[in-house]
């Protein structure tokens, strides 16, 4: 989709889980949880790339090709917000697509809602638009941003106020699918019924024996 590029956020220090969430083993350790949400995002039909630290950039760039990344960038407030930054900082021509690494439960069916209302934006609409889940507060890890409206993202750095302001769009989502936008940051959240990360939680646990 021209304009729009989307971004997994993988360069949180993962203090809860005890290591790091976008390397966690994915279905049946094909993959990892980094690779999957990258792989996502391409088969929606987007350029995407990944935000990792400095630090990680040589464990991640093994397994998925160094043409794939940005290092974040320190800002005031940090955590995902650094993210934020590099990507921005990379395209700022685009409008962004900003998603989490550690929501493992994310699909296609999921996210087109959210592509759709895109694609039924103007070019100068996209840009000066947010585009979020109508989840009460929104979640700002799964959601749009033009590119206008990264701009001002950077200037008062809080993601779920921008997302409660004007110029943004929320857009329903079935109580059915409400669970794959949970955050799986500790590794007892794994337990919560996950639908790609059973296989993940077993490896996760024989690693740490």
């Amino acid at each position: 989709m021209p304009g729009l590029v989307g971004v997994v956020l993988c360069g949180g220090h993962s203090r809860r889980m005890g290591r790091d969430k976008g390397l966690f083993p994915g279905p049946e350790g094909v993959t990892t949880w980094a690779g999957r949400a990258l792989s996502l995002l391409r088969d929606c039909g987007l350029d995407a790339i990944v935000s990792v630290r400095e630090a990680q950039l040589a464990r991640y760039g093994a397994l998925l090709g160094p043409e794939n990344f940005v290092v974040d960038r320190e800002v005031e407030g940090g955590g995902p917000l650094s993210g934020f930054a590099a990507a921005h900082a990379r395209r700022p021509d685009c409008d962004l697509l900003m998603l989490a690494c550690d929501m493992p439960d994310l699909d296609r069916d999921l996210l087109s809602p959210l592509l759709a209302a895109y694609a039924q934006l103007s070019p100068r609409q996209r840009g000066i638009h947010a585009i979020a889940f109508n989840t009460e507060p929104p979640e700002p890890l799964c959601a749009i941003y033009g590119r206008l409206v990264l701009d001002r993202l950077m200037k008062y750095r809080a993601p779920k106020a921008i997302l409660l302001g004007e110029n943004v769009l929320r857009i329903p989502i079935p109580p059915d699918q409400r669970h794959k936008l949970h955050s799986k940051n500790d590794p007892a959240a794994l337990q919560d019924g996950l639908s790609s990360g059973t296989e993940g939680l077993q490896t996760y646990q024989h690693r740490r024996e």
